[in-house]
Order: structure tokens, then C-alpha cells, then sequence
């Protein structure tokens, strides 16, 4: 057996029109632009983030290194800086006269080049003569 709706309610019933589908995908299509583009910053930011944390590896490296120097060997390095190349950075020491007496600081700087750019990590530590 039949049941027949009236006109008014088949019409309430009858679903999404063509707008609706449109201003949907265009909903979304706006979305899927806005996911793209934050993708493409935070490929970048990890990249420049990767490249600091490596900057930062190879002098502390460096300081570790010039820090298992004995005292008197260090203090021989005063006024003489020094330089070396490790992939795309360029490594600086420094060693000078420490803040107190029986103490000298040494400061490692590692330089690179990103984006056209020069960037820059610095550590600086004191040892003591004991």
C-alpha cells in the first residue's frame, strides 16, 4: 500500500542543491590551500632549525675538545684565534683572560650561510687553572 506525501513535505526532504555541493567544495578547497601552505613554512622552519642545532653541534664540539686541554695549553692559545671548516660551517675559537684570576675564556663561534643569509651560534665557557 501506497502512502502519499503532500507536495510541501517531498520538498523539505529533497537534499543538498548544487550550491550547497559548491559552497562545500569551496569550504574545503579553501582549507586543503591553507594545509598546504603551512606545510611548505614548517618544511622550512625545520630545515633552518636543523641546520642551527648541526651549527651548534660542531662547537660544542670544538669547546669539548679545547676544554680537555690542559690549563697551560690554553693559555698558550691567548691572542691566537683559530679556524676550521666542517661542511658548510666555519668554526672561530678564542681563548682570553678569564673574568677572575687563574681563569680564561673560551668562546666558539660556528658560521653558515642560509637563504642568502649569515647565521650564527656562539658558546663561551670559563675554565680554571686547578
Amino acid at each position: 500500500m501506497k502512502t502519499h506525501m503532500p507536495k510541501e513535505s517531498r520538498k523539505a526532504q529533497a537534499g543538498f542543491t548544487l550550491f550547497d555541493a559548491l559552497a562545500a567544495v569551496a569550504l574545503l578547497s579553501f582549507g586543503l590551500l591553507a594545509v598546504a601552505a603551512m606545510q611548505g613554512t614548517a618544511t622550512r622552519g625545520n630545515y633552518t632549525a636543523s641546520l642551527h642545532t648541526e651549527g651548534t653541534g660542531w662547537a660544542k664540539d670544538k669547546m669539548e675538545e679545547l676544554l680537555a686541554q690542559p690549563y697551560g695549553t690554553l693559555q698558550a692559545l691567548i691572542g691566537t684565534p683559530g679556524q676550521e671548516v666542517q661542511k658548510i660551517y666555519t668554526i672561530q675559537w678564542n681563548v682570553t683572560g678569564g673574568p677572575v684570576a687563574n681563569t680564561l675564556t673560551v668562546t666558539v663561534t660556528a658560521n653558515w650561510n642560509d637563504k642568502g643569509g649569515s647565521k650564527s651560534t656562539t658558546l663561551t665557557c670559563v675554565k680554571n687553572n686547578v
